[in-house]
């Protein structure tokens, strides 16, 4: 069965805002001062998020990168999964 999480929609959006607002900000150079905004509470947040799980400040570094990656395997296998339902329905 298919199970969406509450949260995909939030995953979803703050990368399609966040790739939107780049683009954007081509036509509007304001634009990168709210995208830079955007990307240090995205890593402020990914940190708090998930020092609790570590308690080592060296990891303060790699905790953002983990944060994108965990997203995009969770986005990835909304979308492999949903497309396999797709498949098999036809």
């Amino acid at each position: 069965t298919l199970s969406l999480h509450d949260a995909l929609p939030i995953f979803f959006g703050r990368y399609i805002v966040g790739v939107t607002m780049f683009f954007y900000g081509f036509l509007h150079p304001q634009i990168w001062t709210y995208l830079l905004l955007g990307l240090v509470v995205y890593t402020l947040w990914a940190v708090v998020k998930n020092y609790k799980y570590v308690q080592d400040i060296r990891a303060m570094y790699l905790l953002p990168l983990l944060q994108v990656v965990s997203d995009i395997a969770v986005m990835s296998g909304m979308i492999c999964g949903v497309v396999n339902l797709l498949m098999r329905k036809r």
